[in-house]
């Protein structure tokens, strides 16, 4: 299964706009009940999309992940957009 998460950043001073689409490529195990059930009353993941988490005990689910920034599954592709607000000048902790 492939996820996309898209980004998109506004400069209003350059009048700019960057775009970036980060693709997850995710193969889950062979469904196993009692591993489900384990996995939902531990992490209770009723608020993701998909109601898993990568993040948490949800890596009992999947065979693979391939990506080139997880966090982008978590929900936002934080190693681009560091990137790309560095290269923008801000000051980042």
């Amino acid at each position: 299964m492939t996820f996309l998460t898209a980004i998109c950043i506004l400069d209003p001073v350059g009048r700019s706009r960057y775009e970036h689409i980060d693709r997850t490529v995710v193969r889950f195990r062979k469904f196993d009940r009692r591993l489900a059930d384990g996995y939902l009353r531990h992490d209770q993941p009723y608020d993701c999309a998909g109601s898993f988490k990568l993040e948490g005990a949800g890596f009992v689910l999947f065979e693979s992940v391939r990506t080139d920034d997880p966090t982008a599954l978590i929900g936002l592709p934080m190693i681009w957009l560091a990137d790309r607000l560095l290269q923008l000048g801000y000051l980042l902790p």
